[in-house]
């Protein structure tokens, strides 16, 4: 399998894109002036405690506050006087309103949920991933050789001081003792100025910042089967190369420059292939269809022949059917980042010699994520039933938003996708157009809230119209659609 990953930062979006034999399996996507908070470790204050949820919602200084369960509190758990509460205690017994606590963002915010936090806190480096606040010594499990298994926790275990633990990472599979002692020593003094700085700001406080796309992308990239690292930009290219250099030498001879003035990510299909992903409706090659719905308790999947007939018999025609939309819908959720619990409605099989190969076909597709999953066995109604970590936001979340026009039954692209989608169309007009003016025209809903939130489309574009941008209300444009046309008039 051939596997590349592409980095692109175009007018104020910067995505990294994943593809295997030349196929999108992974995006993600951040904005200029959105910043993402997981990972991001935080003073906070606690709020309420919730003896009954085992819970408390802590203030971080976001604008809501955070939530915290019992079980993502480390025990046995020091107070604030340094006197260790011991046996487990409810979570009122350990909190307190008003208390000071440094939590750490485990999951995104959604529109009708806070963020997730946790004290159990943790900082991750291309090799290892340190936890201040958890004693243990663990090795990845996608490392499989029981001797190299060994090696590592001998290794690692070397250099662990009491009170503190470590967990080698994928990418510390063949690593030397000097190498990985190297990088402990590195995300220690990193804790160290997180620490003095628990004792030194006042809650609500900022106390470490995560790496931003570019910087994840580095620490977090594979160490076996990539075979291209593309990178468009020559500011982003030259942070890559002068990194994996000094971290990654194998990884650094792989590093490709994209100069073509095509951009990247439309160059490869990328864009294609999000729009698609953007839809509820999949079509398969046969003639089969996939409809993917998201609801607030699971993610519902289902698989149809639709224009497929086959051509023998008709367990024959569900099995091949199913195979395929197996893969499909296994790219699909790790393209749009889906987690939680998904469910798939595949085609009745009868017989077991059919499920069988299903089931199979389905482990051999989630076997490349690198989110971890569980599957269960196929229900007695034809259900497949699964769960995938998921800790960021997907794409429908990230480019969608609910349909003003009919109140929020419908998803539609949100205010947020609509201006840079207008700013990379805008970038891409021949010179002779760019000369004069240039006229959006919108759905009044979605003009409205264009003009409030961005009163310059073209600022900072390498390529603007001269003549400047007039946005026009125009009630024939579809909601999450726009049109860009010539014109005359003022500026914005």
């Amino acid at each position: 399998m051939h596997r590349e990953i592409l980095f692109s930062s175009d007018c104020g979006e910067s995505w990294t894109v994943m593809l295997e034999d030349g196929e999108a399996v992974e995006a993600a996507v951040e904005r200029l002036g959105i910043e993402p908070s997981v990972g991001n470790i935080y003073l906070g204050l606690v709020r309420r405690v919730l003896p009954g949820m085992q819970a408390a919602f802590v203030e971080v200084g976001a604008d809501r506050t955070v939530f915290v369960h019992a079980e993502d509190i480390p025990f046995p758990f020091a107070d604030e006087t340094g006197k260790v509460v011991s046996p487990r205690p409810g979570i009122e017994q350990i909190l307190r309103e008003g208390q000071r606590l440094a939590v750490q963002i485990t999951k995104e915010a959604l529109p009708h949920k806070g963020a997730r936090a946790s004290l159990h806190l943790s900082l991750p480096g291309r090799l290892l991933v340190f936890s201040p606040t958890l004693p243990q010594v663990g090795v990845s499990r996608r490392i499989e050789d029981p001797a190299e298994r060994d090696r590592l926790r001998e290794a690692v275990g070397a250099f662990t001081q009491p009170g503190e633990g470590f967990i080698v990472r994928t990418a510390g599979a063949g690593a030397s003792i000097q190498d990985l002692a190297a990088e402990a020593e590195r995300l220690r003094r990193i804790w160290r100025e997180v620490a003095r700085a628990i004792g030194r700001r006042e809650a609500p406080a900022l106390l470490h910042r995560e790496e931003d796309l570019l910087g994840r992308l580095l620490r977090d990239l594979p160490g076996e089967g990539l075979d291209a690292i593309v990178v468009e930009g020559e500011e982003a290219f030259e942070r890559c190369r002068q990194w994996l250099e000094k971290m990654s030498p194998a990884l650094a001879a792989r590093l490709q420059r994209y100069s073509n003035e095509r951009p990247l990510l439309e160059q490869r299909g990328v864009r294609a292939e999000i729009e698609r992903a953007l839809r509820p409706k999949i079509r398969l090659p046969s003639g089969g269809t996939i409809v993917i719905t998201q609801t607030e308790a699971l993610v519902a999947v289902d698989v149809n022949t639709s224009r497929y007939v086959g051509s023998k018999t008709l367990e024959e025609t569900a099995l091949n059917m199913n195979l395929e939309a197996a893969r499909e819908i296994v790219r699909q959720i790790r393209l749009r980042d889906l987690g939680g619990i998904i469910v798939i409605d595949f085609i009745d099989l009868e017989e077991e010699a059919s499920r069988k190969k299903l089931t199979d076909a389905i482990g051999r597709e989630l076997a490349r994520d690198r989110s971890r999953s569980r599957v269960l066995e196929i229900s007695p109604f034809g259900l497949v039933q699964l769960t995938r970590k998921r800790s960021r936001l997907g794409l429908d979340r990230m480019l969608l938003e609910s349909c003003p026009a009919c109140s929020g039954s419908a998803r539609v692209k949100s205010t947020m996708t609509l201006f840079y989608e207008i700013r990379r169309e805008i970038a891409r007009q021949p010179k002779e157009i760019l000369a004069g003016s240039l006229e959006v025209k919108l759905h009044p809903s979605v003009a409205d809230r264009i003009r409030k939130c961005h009163l310059e489309l073209g600022a900072g574009l390498r390529r603007a119209p001269r003549g400047g941008l007039r946005i026009e209300e125009d009630p024939s444009v579809p909601i999450g659609r726009f049109e860009l046309v010539p014109a005359t008039g003022a500026r914005l």
